[in-house]
């Protein structure tokens, strides 16, 4: 470990290996003993320094500091070498501590951090990274961070902006500024008095590549640099309070390289600027939640570099041209305009002379919820197979049948809800393949290496309650609304295939037939609505193997029988979920047949069976729908009229590292 200080001593430099042994044996008798250095291990006075953050914390056990350890007496050496904490980093060959990253493990509370004790001497810190902290009190001086080329924070400190003008006008090396706030902070806490955008850090750090200032409160009329500044790649500004106002024109040209434009949630109005077809490099654009009105421009569907287009959430306007869909993209939100017409096949438009090969479509998520789109479910959404994972076309006009091949491999989320689609359901749109995987991609900056993991949202209407996921990008999340349709016929018994669906919507329809008991095989489901179709028969038994199962709804169909026994899950379903259906008997409730005897044994036979049921209640466990999540998403609800289950996606499929800001 190094204790001491002396700049022109390091053991592991190379001109030191190469010195002469007498001159290595005389410095080591006559070096004092607090400035002997080990080859590895951090500072000592670095390491002190660090041990005030962790006893700050109410609970620091909870925290991914717990390991950070003290003391000359510890045997274990990384309990000693804060060089092996989790969340520092230190240089191989000096020791210094060149990256702090101090997160919050707990997604449900905000801890706070004594902000004079990141009064810290690390003279070679490259990264510093504060994330989902209250800080007490703001820094007032960080002239010590002369090498910070990364500072990522979401923090929450009053007058933060204006601390960070004066803490960081010295910061001239700056690479990726990342401040963003999580809108879950009050408003009392976030920037107070923050007028027009600080361009003095663009300013003072030329090379800065990444400016993200999401959530900052940022207010006045939003105006462009005087200078243009050619590193700068990613710009960040969405979720601000800037006057309403057009977007301004120029952005292309002070930021000539730019490829992530992310100005969503503001106040913007009036159409895309033509000005923006400049910005050659455009890979990620995000401008929802604003008032832009207009058809979308023509120019958009050929930059070849886009990867993510998010126009949700404004007022666009006319039709999308056949084909708009580009090799390239990997996620399209239009959802929530009132963009109309028929979704065209190339192929129909063309006479089949202009054939589309999808084999090289990258396509991960289409989300044209909310609009007026006409016609037929056009093929050649099935063809974007196998990338395509999430499709949502709800709350259109869409007719005809799905057709056929429309479940595809690897199929994540499906929402054809409200909408004027008819016929039988194949029994093949059951045989997905239900997957989810979090995708990550890294980033280099001045040599410095980061990954970036996708961040989204997902918002659906169930029972009487509006849930909101927010947070990381769920790891795995599955479902399927079809209801408010006209599909007929008999459910598929191949819908037992869906074993990783968590939400399974097929209410107001006119389905007919029993309920295939196959939907027991749907373990990990959540949610399932039945409701308001033609459904008869018994309600099976096995469904009450459904552990997971939350929301539960027969009501409105043709069944008879006995509604389940009333134990583990099902004993928290009223009779709201079976009401509607006068031959259903639910004073009498089914209980589950013995196995050793259910061959022989008729459901009438059961009324003497144990009223415990066969489900151990210890085991039991009762997953609220809108609790699920992975990792730190946070949950949001609201009052709403009964609605049936509804999908509107704000990324939970994100695909794309870029699309970070989506759901916040």
């Amino acid at each position: 470990m190094r204790v001491g200080k002396p700049k022109t001593y390091y053991c592991c430099s190379s001109s030191f290996i190469t010195a002469s042994l007498w001159l290595q044996a005389v410095l080591l008798f006559t070096i004092p003993a607090e400035w002997q250095l080990g080859c590895d291990g951090c500072w000592e006075h670095e390491r002190i320094a660090l041990l005030p953050l962790k006893s700050s914390l109410h609970d620091p056990d909870y925290y991914h500091v717990s390991g950070w350890g003290g003391g000359k007496g510890t045997k274990n050496h990384s309990d000693v070498d804060c060089c092996h904490w989790d969340g520092v980093r230190c240089h191989p060959a000096t020791g210094r501590v060149t990256e702090l990253m101090l997160w919050n493990e707990n997604s449900t509370t905000r801890p706070y951090l004594n902000a004079s004790l990141l009064f810290l001497p690390f003279q070679g810190l490259r990264v510093l990274s504060l994330q989902s902290y209250h800080i007490l009190g703001c820094m007032e001086n960080l002239g010590f961070l002369k090498r910070l080329e990364i500072f990522y924070s979401t923090i929450a400190c009053n007058n933060f902006l204006e601390t960070l003008g004066t803490v960081m006008t010295n910061l001239t090396h700056l690479v990726i500024l990342d401040a963003s706030l999580s809108s879950t902070i009050p408003q009392d806490v976030r920037i107070k008095g923050a007028v027009g955008f600080p361009w003095w850090l663009l300013a003072n750090n030329t090379n800065l590549g990444d400016l993200q200032l999401p959530s900052c409160s940022l207010s006045g009329q939003f105006q462009l640099p005087t200078i243009v500044y050619e590193n700068l790649t990613r710009l960040v500004i969405s979720s601000n309070d800037f006057f309403p106002g057009p977007i301004p024109h120029d952005i292309c040209t002070f930021f000539p390289n730019i490829d992530s434009l992310s100005v969503s949630e503001n106040k913007f109005f009036g159409k895309i600027p033509p000005q923006w077809s400049n910005c050659s490099s455009l890979q990620v654009l995000e401008a929802s939640d604003n008032q832009l009105s207009g058809e979308i421009p023509k120019w958009i569907w050929n930059v070849s570099t886009l990867l993510v287009l998010d126009l949700s959430s404004n007022d666009f306007s006319g039709g999308l041209p056949p084909g708009f869909i580009s090799p390239s993209m990997n996620e399209v939100y239009l959802s929530r305009n009132q963009l109309g017409g028929t979704l065209y096949d190339q192929d129909e438009t063309s006479g089949g002379a202009n054939e589309i090969d999808y084999s090289g479509y990258q396509l991960y998520l289409l989300d044209l919820g909310h609009n007026h789109f006409t016609g037929k479910i056009p093929k050649w959404i099935v063809k974007l197979r196998p990338r395509l994972r999430c499709i949502l076309l709800n709350d259109n006009q869409l007719h005809g049948e799905v057709p056929a091949g429309f479940c595809l491999e690897n199929t994540n989320l499906i929402d054809l809800s409200h909408n004027r689609l008819s016929g039988h359901i194949a029994g093949e749109i059951f045989r997905c393949t239900i997957y989810c995987e979090r995708s990550e991609y890294s980033i280099s900056y001045g040599g410095l290496e980061f990954v970036s993991i996708p961040y989204g949202g997902l918002e659906f209407v169930t029972k009487t309650h509006l849930y909101t996921y927010k947070g990381w990008v769920v790891d795995l999340f599955s479902g399927l609304d079809l209801s408010n349709n006209d599909f007929t016929g008999e459910i598929p018994i191949q819908i037992g295939h869906l074993e990783n669906t968590q939400i399974l919507n097929l209410s107001y329809n006119k389905f007919t037939g029993p309920i295939p008991p196959s939907i027991a095989n749907l373990s990990q489901i959540e949610s399932l609505d039945l409701s308001h179709n033609n459904l008869s028969g018994a309600i099976p038994y096995q469904l009450t193997d459904l552990h997971s199962l939350s929301s539960f709804n027969v009501a409105y169909n043709n069944l008879s029988g006995k509604c389940p026994l009333k134990t583990a899950q099902f004993s928290t379903f009223d009779e709201s979920s079976y009401e509607g259906n006068p031959f259903l008997n639910c004073t009498t409730p089914l209980v589950t047949p013995n196995p050793s005897v259910r061959s022989t044994t008729s459901d009438d036979d059961d009324d003497d069976d144990g009223e415990e049921g066969f489900i151990d209640m210890e085991s039991f466990y009762f997953p609220i729908l809108a609790d699920y999540h992975c990792a730190l998403g946070v949950v949001e609800n609201s009052n709403l009229p009964p609605q049936s289950l509804e999908f509107g996606s704000t990324g939970i499929c994100n695909g794309l590292p870029h699309h970070v800001e989506k759901g916040i």
